[in-house]
């Protein structure tokens, strides 16, 4: 999705109305917007622009600055960020359809084809993260997106970090426990399908 008048800084000029809300978060609460200059539907994070401990300014910062530079298919884009009205925004990509959380809960469990390709859509993004030397360090159904395609995307990175260095130059995968109780059948085809790679 591209956005119109996207800086090299992330800052932006997008002209949007919010809209519904999505989902509520640590900082702020995320709502579906719309593009008043390309009609397309984006997300857009709101936190208080008063009020922040020096830490939450902190984390907010390193959340645009990992995504900044992050550019993946299974991946939710940062399309820019504004300051205006007393709030931050961070602007993003919008992915209709649901976390994987929520869907587990409401279908139950997942077909091993499906669980392959979920797997397999997971693993890219967070090789390639890796390779850009990001840990997520979140990683949670409810930060899985499923568009109504099938196909999915890691979001929500206020908790990653830009790693100093990888351990033999490879990528480090770290799945929460309560992820892999949550997601079991996910995970154990996990290892089955990174031989299919």
């Amino acid at each position: 999705m591209q956005a119109s008048n996207n800086s090299p800084k992330g800052e932006c000029t997008i002209d949007w109305k919010r809209g519904d809300l999505l989902g509520v978060g640590t900082f702020g609460r995320v709502y579906q917007a719309f593009d008043n200059n390309s009609g397309a539907l984006i997300a857009v994070k709101q936190v208080p622009s008063t009020n922040l401990s020096p830490e939450q300014t902190e984390q907010i910062t390193n959340e645009i600055r990992v995504m900044e530079n992050l550019r993946h298919e299974h991946i939710v884009q940062l399309l820019g960020t504004q300051q205006k009205s007393g709030f931050f925004n961070i602007l993003m990509e919008f992915v209709a359809g649901k976390s994987l959380d929520s869907i587990l809960t409401k279908f139950g469990a997942l077909s091993e084809p499906v669980t392959r390709k979920y797997t397999r859509q997971l693993l890219s993004a967070l090789a390639y993260c890796h390779t850009a030397g990001v840990v997520h360090r979140d990683l949670k159904g409810k930060n899985i997106l499923i568009d109504p395609n099938g196909n999915l995307k890691l979001a929500d990175f206020g908790s990653a970090k830009k790693a100093q260095r990888m351990l033999g130059g490879g990528a480090v995968v770290v799945l929460s426990w309560w992820w892999i109780a949550c997601c079991n059948r996910l995970c154990c085809v996990c290892v089955r399908v990174c031989h299919l790679l």
